[in-house]
């Protein structure tokens, strides 16, 4: 795979992830609020159907996504919770970040590439 088609490849995941983020900002705010990731959890199957056990989960959850603390998700934050959370419903193991990496950086496969 070349360097091009690499990059390709990234730039077209990004802009399926802004349009699932564009689905669930209901109130195109330009952030994803605690309700609509409840929407985004529930069309994943992430929620039991338990209220309290539902609650808490979101809560924890929009907590892990929203990393800088503001008390919303940004586009940026979303990628990243977005493709853990497809990845773990896969079945696959959540990406560790790379000490000293950005999680905006580009992937592992890319960066490799560039540095060739």
């Amino acid at each position: 795979m070349t360097l091009l088609s690499m990059i390709d490849n990234a730039k077209s995941r990004e802009a399926d992830v802004y349009t699932k983020f564009q689905q669930y900002d209901a109130d195109a705010s330009g952030f994803i609020d605690e309700g609509e990731l409840a929407c985004l959890l529930d069309d994943l199957n992430m929620l039991t159907g338990d209220g309290a056990k539902d609650q808490r989960f979101l809560e924890k959850q929009f907590i892990v996504a929203d990393e800088n603390g503001d008390g919303k998700i940004s586009f940026e934050e979303f990628k990243v919770f977005y493709n853990a959370a497809i990845d773990l419903k896969q079945g696959k193991a959540p990406k560790t970040p790379v000490k000293g990496k950005d999680s905006r950086a580009l992937s592992s496969e890319v960066e490799d590439a560039r540095r060739a």
